[in-house]
């Protein structure tokens, strides 16, 4: 299986340092490999999912690039960097064994310079979650800039422009705020700037924090997270990419993942990739 077998040699790679990657990259890797061994083991909790795998893989067969240098128009599978295939791994594969249509990892970030695809990476997420999750999800991104936040669903209907075989199942919006309604699954993402006071009454199955590195406050966050306590599967993406904001959440978000990395704090649902 092409995710898996990318996935796993990019985890050789950071660990023997062929790939370059900080430290907390390279944790990651390890317990990656570890936990591939582990799910054999009665007392974990979690198992490696290739047959979701496999329909995620499927997916991306059938989507295609809308922009990109040598990759318009050609499958997202086989275009994708050992990072972005790595990613999409731990999200989608990792499954609990008393409930296989449960994710081990609710709460995940990635910290990554500009000019890394995070945009384009967050809407091949959404795209599969929409086509793969449960009947009338909600699915979210929250920004503190309208046009911003409108981002990921510009390439959301760049790819479902640019592919045919998915198409047909999409109602793409004119609208920066619009609905994008997946006809599969009855299930819809929507873009929103970040007042807390606006999400209180939504019920997220996912949400991406875009560009959380510029939030001074966790209200919205907050907010979105108290949305889906009645959701069986929750997932939060914080996704950002350095800001000079010196009162940031992020800023306490990463002083958390770090003590994870260093087992000071346990947390197993969560899965981070801070370059």
């Amino acid at each position: 299986m092409k995710l898996l077998d990318m996935s796993v040699q990019y985890a050789k790679d950071v660990i023997s340092g062929k790939e370059l990657a900080p430290e907390e990259v390279k944790i990651q890797c390890e317990w990656f490999l570890r936990d591939l061994e582990r799910q054999y083991e009665q007392d974990y909790h979690y198992f490696f999912s290739e047959a979701h795998l496999k329909v995620v893989e499927n997916l991306l067969k059938i989507m295609n690039f809308a922009t990109g240098l040598n990759v318009t128009g050609k499958p997202i599978l086989y275009g994708l960097h050992p990072f972005q295939a790595f990613f999409i791994t731990n999200i989608f594969a990792w499954r609990f064994k008393e409930d296989e249509f449960r994710f081990k990892h609710r709460d995940i970030t990635m910290f990554i310079p500009r000019k890394n695809a995070k945009t384009f990476l967050a809407s091949v997420i959404m795209l599969i979650l929409l086509m793969t999750e449960d009947e009338f999800s909600e699915f979210y991104s929250i920004c503190l800039d309208r046009e911003l936040a409108s981002e990921v669903k510009k390439a959301m209907a760049q790819i479902i422009s640019a592919s045919p075989a998915i198409k047909k199942y999409f109602t793409v919006p004119k609208s920066l705020n619009g609905k994008l309604v997946c006809k599969l699954t009855n299930s819809f993402y929507q873009p929103r700037t970040a007042s807390a006071n606006n999400n209180n009454a939504i019920r997220p199955s996912a949400f991406i924090a875009d560009e959380v590195g510029a939030f001074t406050s966790y209200a919205n966050i907050s907010a979105m997270k108290s949305g889906e306590l009645s959701v069986r599967n929750p997932l939060r993406f914080n996704l950002t990419t350095a800001y000079s904001e010196d009162k940031s959440i992020m800023l306490q978000n990463l002083e958390y993942i770090k003590k994870v990395y260093q087992e000071i704090i346990e947390d197993d649902r969560q899965f981070a990739l801070l370059y």
